[in-house]
């Protein structure tokens, strides 16, 4: 269940999109380090969305091993 109200979620989904579009546009010419805090950013956008995902995010955050 979402924490936020509707016109709130598609106005954060919007976002997330946009955000993820602007990502794939500039994923060849930014460095790595660039990518990685866009793309914490991006999951943040995600959380405000739905909090129970964090748990997704640390699938990518975790360390290996």
């Amino acid at each position: 269940m979402c924490s936020i109200d509707e016109s709130a979620l598609l106005l954060a989904v919007e976002r997330v999109a946009k955000a993820i579009d602007r990502l794939d546009a500039d994923r060849r010419s930014a460095d790595s380090s660039d990518l990685e805090a866009r793309i914490a950013e991006i999951w943040a956008m995600v959380r405000e969305i739905d909090p129970q995902i964090s748990r997704l995010a640390n699938r990518y955050t975790d360390s290996p091993g």
